[in-house]
């Protein structure tokens, strides 16, 4: 993927069509993504979904629930139909930042070494939402409030918590650019730490009371008894504060760490580069702050994790540009961003760990022959 997004570069410049090397781009990740096997937790649930044209009573989520019978009314591979929702995701993605090749270049590094690319295997629906939220972010820039109104309604057929993006179209007439965050390295250093202790010590814990409906809300009803139980206190999802924790929380540093110099490269290049940090640091911060209530907590998290893809993959741009200066700045990154994915095939037990390595269902056909919903 890198090589194809320099290959675009390369001969097309400034070029802000997708080229047929970007469409291999976009082609290579959805084929790998549609033959995994047992890659993300969810990835069960999904192929479950479209073996048996299974769909929610009552769902609004018809464009969804057209692709999930298409494919079972037509006995059409499940592969299909996880390539399908698959494309969507790295399309939406790929055409935002067609214009800055050079982001193209270094996302697959940020997306297959970090969390991301699990992420978009896992929550599959919710992470086109997330994609789209990131397409649909231009809309806000250029107040285009229609276009942002109808991309969300589409979104929601898809996964219905996206109308829960709607409220963010305020963030157009919010001056980012007066407010310069890039350039307010402590502040947001301090507000970090701030949301890291808090989540640490669990003191946000007492939120998980308005989980319950808000999960109604945005679509996610079938986690009511989930909300119930840890509300009640009968389930506990406190996660370990150690190396992938940590690796996190250093991507976040480093992003703000050195956002006045990217600011400073990019801020006029780049008419997104201020809207597109700061949801890059809603996310950090919201991250930290809700990873000890559960995992369903987090996920309100990830609309806005694709923004820290994109200043990631700046970030190692920036270096790339600077190497005589950044070189070792830019390995010890990606190791850093590597870290959490490593850590997780290394020291995960066995049940988890099978849904972090990578396989596909043609090395692995008696599993998908064992599989019967």
């Amino acid at each position: 993927m890198m090589y194809l997004a320099k290959k675009s570069e390369d001969k097309f410049g400034e070029d802000s069509r997708m080229d047929r090397y970007l469409w291999c781009y976009v082609l290579f990740f959805t084929f790998i993504a549609a033959i995994r096997w047992r890659v993300g937790v969810d990835s069960e649930m999904y192929i479950y979904t479209f073996k048996t044209g299974l769909i929610r009573d009552e769902s609004t989520e018809y464009l969804w629930d057209w692709l999930v019978m298409f494919v079972k009314n037509n006995g059409i591979h499940f592969a299909f139909g996880m390539g399908v929702a698959t494309l969507l995701q790295i399309i939406l993605l790929t055409r935002t930042l067609k214009d800055y090749k050079y982001l193209l270049i270094w996302l697959p590094v940020v997306i297959f070494g970090g969390r991301y690319f699990l992420d978009l295997m896992n929550g599959v629906r919710q992470m086109i939402v997330a994609c789209g939220f990131v397409f649909l972010s231009n809309y806000i820039l250029q107040k285009k409030l229609v276009h942002y109104l109808v991309g969300v309604l589409v979104l929601s057929l898809i996964h219905h918590s996206a109308l829960i993006l709607l409220p963010l179209y305020v963030f157009a007439y919010v001056p980012l650019e007066r407010l310069n965050l890039p350039n307010k390295r402590n502040i947001c250093l301090i507000i970090l730490g701030v949301c890291v202790a808090i989540g640490v010590v669990g003191s946000f814990t007492g939120a998980a009371k308005y989980v319950e409906g808000f999960t109604l809300l945005i679509g996610y009803d079938n986690y009511s008894d989930w909300a119930s139980e840890i509300i009640s206190g009968e389930k506990a999802e406190r996660l370990a504060f150690g190396p992938m924790m940590l690796s996190y929380l250093a991507v976040a540093v480093f992003i703000i760490w050195y956002a006045p110099r990217l600011s400073d490269e990019y801020g006029d290049e780049m008419p997104q580069f201020n809207l597109w940090y700061f949801f890059s640091f809603v996310f950090a911060c919201f991250f930290f702050l809700v990873y000890n209530i559960s995992h369903l907590a987090i996920r309100f998290a990830q609309y806005f994790e694709f923004f820290q893809t994109i200043m990631l993959a700046l970030l190692l741009h920036y270096f790339y540009v600077y190497r005589a200066e950044f070189r070792n700045m830019m390995y010890i990154l990606i190791m850093t961003i590597w870290m959490s994915i490593l850590v997780g095939v290394v020291k995960a037990p066995k049940e988890k760990t099978d849904f972090t390595t990578y396989k596909t269902i043609f090395t692995t056909r008696d599993n998908i022959n064992a599989f019967n919903p």
